[in-house]
């Protein structure tokens, strides 16, 4: 089944499963990010629809996209990764036709990365009079954004296994994991309270009027003596 023939649920489904591999660090998949790719144009498809607008803004729009998302399970796409991704989408040939050709293609996987470096070389740039220091600044600043989209892909790769499995649960089976671990949270809280009330020492009751009159009494006293006289 190919994109053209999907509909819009097959397209959910693919993207989210999609989005559970791209996660895993052995799954870094350029054609997993095309179809996370086709679901996000899906969703934006939808969401002009279901808000009544032809142009992806205004409330609207952006509270059916978000509902898309969430429905999906794709929330956590990082957004600026999903913008490029849009980009790349809407110039996906162009844009697949550059990167075949590139010698380090195989590390072209993000589409921030990919999205950047493809407008660098493609982009025609309107030459503008500046210092070399300003320039080279310019410079750093470029590389530095690289590396940070670059660092944000290796660490999006220290996703753990179980993250990808609540990934992909059911409505249901995620309701029951969600109160599972709602009730393992609150249990440590619940024993130690009880530890607390168990093992609290008992108070000894207050003693009361007669009883301190009667210890005074005894103190005055002192020892019974013999009341025989000396010889």
């Amino acid at each position: 089944m190919n994109e053209n023939t999907m509909n819009s649920d097959d397209l959910g489904k693919a993207m989210q499963a999609a989005w559970g591999r791209v996660k895993k660090s052995e799954a870094r998949l350029w054609g997993d990010w095309m179809i996370i790719g086709d679901g996000l144009m899906e969703g934006r498809v939808w969401a002009m629809r279901r808000a009544g607008t032809n142009v992806p803004e205004g409330k609207g729009y952006i509270m059916a996209y978000n509902e898309w998302l969430n429905r999906w399970r794709v929330t956590d796409i990082d957004k600026s990764v999903r913008a490029k991704l849009l980009n790349v989408i809407e110039n996906r040939a162009e844009v697949e036709e550059w990167r075949s050709v590139q010698p380090d293609k195989r590390k072209l996987n993000n589409p921030d990365v990919v999205w950047r470096k493809y407008q660098a070389a493609t982009k025609v740039k309107k030459p503008k009079p500046r210092s070399k220091e300003a320039g080279r600044a310019q410079a750093e600043i470029d590389q530095g954004r690289e590396r940070i989209a670059e660092l944000e892909q290796e660490l999006a790769t220290m996703t753990s296994p179980l993250e990808e499995k609540i990934a992909l649960l059911t409505d249901e089976e995620w309701i029951e994991f969600r109160d599972a671990e709602n009730h393992r949270r609150k249990l440590p809280y619940v024993q130690h309270s009880v530890a607390e009330v168990r093992g609290k020492p008992k108070r000894k009751g207050r003693r009361t009027p007669d009883d301190l009159r009667a210890e005074l009494d005894a103190r005055k006293n002192g020892p019974d003596q013999d009341s025989t006289p000396v010889a």
